[in-house]
C-alpha cells in the first residue's frame, strides 16, 4: 500500500511492481484488488480498445481522499501536481462519469471519461509554464480523439 501511496496518479505495471518489492505478479494484484475492494482506492487502467492489452496494461492508483494520502506519506517537497490529479478523478466519479481510463499511448491524456454516452477527455496540470507547457497540451493538439470532447483543468 505505501508504494500506492507514494506513487499515487503515477504509471505502474503489476509485474514491474512485484519485482521492485521481491513478490510475483499474482500477489501484488491480490493485494491492489484488496485495497480497491475495501474502498480505499481505484485502480484506473490504461486506454485501449482491445480488452487483452487492457488486463496487462499499465495501472494508476487513486485513494479517496487526498487527506489519506497526506497523513501517511512524509514527502520532501509538496505533490500538488499528483493531488490535484487524485482530487479531478474523485469529482468525476462524483458528477457520474463513468469507465475513467488513462491514455498514454504516444501523448499524454490524464482521463478518458463516459457520461450520457459521450466520451470526453480531461487533461490536469497544477502549474502550466513553459517547461510543461509541450508535454501538457501536445496530445491535445497532435492526437484526433474521435468523437471525444476535450477538457482540462489547468
Amino acid at each position: 500500500m505505501a508504494k500506492c501511496l507514494i506513487n499515487m496518479g503515477s504509471r505502474f505495471s503489476i509485474p514491474a511492481v512485484g519485482k521492485a518489492l521481491k513478490s510475483n505478479e499474482n500477489t501484488v494484484a491480490s493485494y491492489l484488488n484488496f485495497l480497491c475492494d475495501s474502498y480505499i482506492c481505484v485502480d484506473v487502467r490504461n486506454f485501449s480498445y482491445s480488452l487483452k492489452e487492457t488486463s496487462r496494461s499499465q495501472h494508476k492508483c487513486y485513494f479517496i481522499d487526498n487527506g489519506l494520502v497526506s497523513a501517511n506519506v512524509f514527502r520532501y517537497s509538496p505533490q500538488s501536481g499528483s493531488a490535484l490529479e487524485n482530487l479531478v478523478y474523485n469529482e468525476l466519479r462524483n458528477k457520474g462519469y463513468m469507465n475513467i481510463s488513462f491514455d498514454n499511448s504516444k501523448t499524454e491524456c490524464d482521463f478518458l471519461a463516459y457520461k450520457n454516452g459521450k466520451a470526453y477527455g480531461f487533461q490536469v496540470c497544477y502549474e502550466l509554464n513553459d517547461m510543461n507547457l509541450k508535454r501538457e497540451l501536445y496530445g491535445w493538439l497532435t492526437r484526433n480523439f474521435l468523437g471525444v470532447t476535450i477538457c482540462s483543468f489547468l
